[in-house]
């Protein structure tokens, strides 16, 4: 659910933090894997899709990934 509201919120900073390009064109599993492969988090030489989301969750708790908010302003009711 992080990395949709990311891709959708904030598309640059995934881009910016990990090196990853286009990721609207990726499968998450992708994402994860790439991100994993780049910081080196394997497991039996393959990328770990658990360390990577483990990864990513803290980096954000941290504000490592940058300023983002997961409140939305309201529409105007009018």
């Amino acid at each position: 659910a992080l990395l949709d509201y990311l891709e959708a919120n904030y598309p640059n900073c995934l881009q910016q933090r990990f090196g990853i390009e286009d990721i609207s064109c990726e499968e998450k599993n992708a994402v994860l894997e790439k991100i994993a492969a780049k910081r080196g988090l394997l497991e039996n030489g393959e990328p770990s899709l658990e360390k990577a989301s483990y990864l990513l969750i803290k980096e954000f708790k941290d504000g490592l990934l940058g300023r983002i908010s997961l409140e939305r302003p309201k529409e105007d009711a009018r």
